[in-house]
């Protein structure tokens, strides 16, 4: 039957959506997968979670909003008929691509619904398997009328063979015909939509503890093709996720890394920092007062000074262990941090050495460039992009469960090739400066930074001094408002603040001066609107977020938000 005659027979809009969701059901919930293919899986639950969200988007979420919607002759129509055809044909599934379904060998009558399918027996478990509630599906196939009782709920079948490569050919043909759904989405309706599936994602990272499920949601992620931008955003949440709960089980040793069948790890091993001998940095340059450049190897090394007091030495030895096993893996585009190759134990604190990218030119920090008097000034563009950048990095690493704790230009470096044609000329941001950083614990000891009027000008107002509570979230959100404003005006921040607080001035300046250049900033930036004059809306709402009227806190799903309405001003 060619599809023109059968969208006139069969019942459209909401039945045949109800039938794509039992063919997801149907697919998803079958047994004897395999460990191999638990990504593939991962992607295909995400991709019933969009359908599901699409559907809400258009109305189509009961059967009496089909004539009002008037889907019936509507692309999405076909789609929707090509979906249902794909994933609910036992036939279509053996044909194209060699999968075949079959009864279980127990012979059992098993409704899918009838039980998690997170269930610890699936080997193909995702951290996405209840993303959509049991309740939802049931929900949806209940009130479908062209579903017969007998056939709402699917019996659950079992993989009689399954081809890891054509089995990822099923999922992405099925992510084509969903991004087809939302192509027709306007773009009000699509945004919206899509911050509600990031933002359910965003809450799925940070709640999970299965280090596994994390792996496979980074690779899933990194695989799509859908809102690149974030989604590689939430695809380093979803890895640093995984290498903070490795650290923190066991003291990291617990966990050993299994293989996939295309030999790639899903798990990185929680390795013991290398100890460097200090004997073999040589030719040390300090850039700024914590941070520089070194030979090691024959290779020129970043490094970082972590200055600590005798006494707190062996407390704070664990801490920065574990800070070289969460830096030690590469970079990615929403992760810019230079890879840590261990560190080395001074008599006064330790050094974290730091691999340069290669074939990369000397780095210059913001600030330095900030503090330019000459020189092309950088376009609207280009600086949101630069702030985009630096807000996915910091949001990653609180993903993962850690402060920064010294968010200032100065400890982002500028990266560029040679080779690199971009029309960024400044180069990638690249986060350093992580000698106070520390995980997102109350059990953790919280360091005091040393009194330095240009590094307090960035510090939140109860993290100056001597502070009465923990380093928290927010205080590195703060900091992180003071850097977004020094892209907003092309400017150092100790120049922006000067009417208000003159830092140059040290012996006349006091605690409560800085502390009340948060208000200052605020009232400037986001009452009177100069942020928004700068970099647009989205820019200011971002740092309303960092720099708050009061004691305003908001969540990580907020700033993730926020982001990507600044990822998508982009010019």
């Amino acid at each position: 039957m060619d599809p023109g005659t059968a969208l006139a027979v069969v019942s459209l809009s909401f039945d045949l959506f109800a039938s794509c969701v039992r063919g997801f059901t149907l697919i998803s919930d079958a047994r004897n997968i395999g460990k191999d293919a638990a990504i593939e899986r991962t992607k295909l639950i995400l991709q019933e979670y969009r359908l599901i969200e699409w559907a809400k988007a258009i109305g189509l979420e009961s059967p009496n909003n089909d004539e009002s919607l008037g889907i019936h002759n509507h692309p999405a129509a076909l789609i929707l008929f090509q979906l249902e055809q794909l994933l609910s044909s036992t036939n279509i599934l053996k044909k194209r691509y060699k999968l075949e379904l079959v009864s279980p060998p127990d012979d059992s009558n098993v409704l899918v619904l009838s039980e998690t399918t997170a269930a610890p027996d699936n080997p193909a478990s995702s951290i996405l398997s209840n993303i959509v509630s049991s309740e939802t599906r049931e929900g949806i196939l209940k009130r479908a009328s062209t579903l017969s009782t007998v056939n709402r709920l699917p019996r659950r079948l079992w993989w009689a063979a399954v081809d890891k490569k054509r089995y990822a050919e099923l999922v992405k043909d099925v992510a084509g015909l969903i991004d087809g759904l939302w192509s027709l989405l306007d773009i009000t309706h699509r945004v919206q939509t899509s911050r509600a599936v990031n933002h359910t994602l965003q809450l799925a990272i940070q709640t999970s503890q299965d280090i596994k499920g994390l792996r496979d949601l980074q690779k899933s992620l990194q695989d799509s093709t859908t809102d690149a931008e974030i989604t590689n955003g939430l695809a380093a949440s979803a890895g640093l996720k995984a290498q903070h709960l490795l650290l923190t089980s066991n003291n990291g040793h617990a966990q050993q890394p299994t293989q996939s069948d295309d030999g790639t790890n899903n798990i990185v091993p929680a390795r013991l920092p290398s100890i460097l001998h200090p004997s073999h940095l040589g030719s040390i340059h300090m850039i700024s007062s914590t941070i520089g450049s070194a030979q090691y190897q024959g290779d020129t090394v970043l490094i970082e000074e972590k200055r600590v007091e005798p006494r707190m030495k062996a407390k704070l030895k664990p801490r920065v262990e574990a800070l070289v096993r969460l830096l030690s893996q590469p970079p990615t585009p929403s992760f810019q941090t230079f890879p840590c190759l261990g560190y080395t134990e001074e008599q006064g604190g330790f050094r974290l050495v730091f691999r340069f990218p290669s074939s990369t030119e000397k780095p210059l920090s913001l600030l330095s460039v900030l503090s330019k008097s000459s020189g092309q000034l950088p376009d609207v563009g280009t600086r949101l992009r630069l702030a985009v950048q630096v807000c996915q990095t910091l949001l990653s690493f609180h993903t993962a469960g850690w402060f920064h704790k010294d968010v200032r230009s100065e400890n982002i470096l500028l990266v560029s090739s040679p080779s690199d044609q971009s029309i960024d000329r400044l180069g990638r941001p690249y986060l350093c400066g992580f000698s106070f950083a520390r995980q997102g614990s109350p059990t953790e000891i919280s360091e005091q930074p040393s009194e330095d009027l240009s590094r307090d000008i960035y510090r939140h107002a109860k993290a100056l001094g001597e502070p009465s509570e923990g380093f928290e979230r927010y205080m590195d959100a703060h900091s992180l408002g003071c850097v977004l404003i020094e892209i907003a005006e092309w400017t150092p921040l100790r120049k922006i603040v000067k009417k208000r607080v003159d830092i140059s001035n040290s012996n006349v300046v006091k605690l409560t001066d800085v502390a009340s250049l948060s208000q200052w900033l605020h009232n400037r930036y986001v009452t009177e609107g100069f942020a928004a004059f700068r970099l647009g809306a989205a820019f200011m709402k971002m740092l309303a977020l960092c720099i708050p009227e009061g004691d305003e806190q908001s969540d990580l799903a907020d700033f993730y938000s926020a982001l990507e309405g600044m990822a998508a001003c982009e010019i």
